[in-house]
């Protein structure tokens, strides 16, 4: 039996019921806090539910099923789905929204609810990613008002600035507007090959060589697996090597003594509750998150 179906009980699922307020007004985008009687085997489940919202409030889809790690009765999935969502709507609201938009496209009377435009696009190769990740979900959000090439190239435009505007603006007749891309995959495609990066393997290899953590051990959690990613590794024990490695001195001290899971993931779902549990703590004497991540530099 597994540590999840060991701990998949509707009674310990209702401490987070039970608790909800509280975890909404304790907790911040950095920071999960659950009641310290959840079992680990549920927090571990519930802060990679907060993980995978944080990360769709800033480009990636939501995929429920995926976090249903054990079979779970809809009590469980609800809790999860809850979380997810909490997590979510922090990362949407801690982004900085563009609120200009070319007139062309304003006469169209576009409606675009509740969803964050992309950030605007200067040319740097270490956001082309990105940016290209934002469009495809602006315009997957509203299909309709961005059904032809011409109107994703035109938005995409009206977020280029700097060198990419430069780029972009001798592609535009000054005359009557009209775009010298055809299709928006042409358009990207000259973006990219301007812009991208022409070797995102050693570029994540760098990023991993200077990666450390300076807030929430979820956020270094998510941006290093992220770095994982992009270099197609996989083998446990060098993702824990480069992951702790990383770890902020506390956490290091706080596991000691503690029985290290041999999976990556359940080994750095261990280090998110410790930190998780210190934050709590550094809250209950009354400090606050500029306070707290002061004393930890």
């Amino acid at each position: 039996m597994s540590v999840f179906t060991t701990y998949m009980k509707d009674q310990a699922w209702n401490l987070i019921i039970n608790s909800w307020e509280d975890i909404l007004s304790q907790s911040s985008i950095l920071h999960l806090v659950l009641p310290d009687d959840v079992p680990a085997g549920i927090k571990h489940i519930v802060t990679r539910a907060f993980i995978a919202g944080k990360a769709s409030g800033s480009g990636t889809p939501i995929d429920y099923s995926e976090l249903y790690t054990a079979p779970c009765t809809d009590v469980q999935k609800q809790v999860i789905n809850d979380i997810a969502s909490f997590g979510q709507g922090l990362a949407i609201q801690a982004l900085q929204p563009v609120t200009h938009h070319l007139p062309s496209l304003e006469t169209h009377n576009f409606s675009i609810p509740n969803f964050p435009n992309p950030d605007k696009f200067d040319g740097k190769r270490s956001q082309f990613g990105k940016f290209v990740t934002q469009l495809q979900l602006l315009f997957r959000s509203n299909p309709s008002a961005f059904s032809s090439d011409i109107s994703k190239i035109a938005l995409a435009g009206s977020y280029l600035t700097g060198p990419a505007f430069t780029w972009f603006k001798p592609h535009v007749n000054q005359t009557n507007g009209d775009i010298s891309f055809k299709t928006y995959a042409t358009f990207i495609d000259a973006l990219r090959s301007v812009f991208d990066d022409p070797d995102p393997y050693s570029t994540a290899e760098r990023e991993l060589n200077s990666i450390y953590q300076t807030g929430s051990c979820s956020t270094y959690y998510a941006e290093i697996s992220s770095i994982f990613s992009r270099l197609g590794w996989s083998e446990q024990k060098c993702l824990k090597y480069h992951f702790r490695k990383g770890l902020r001195e506390d956490i290091k001290d706080a596991l000691v003594g503690k029985n290290k899971p041999a999976s990556f993931t359940e080994y750095a779902a261990l280090c998110i509750s410790l930190d998780n549990q210190l934050y709590a703590r550094q809250r209950e004497k009354g400090l606050d998150d500029s306070q707290i991540n002061s004393r930890l530099e």
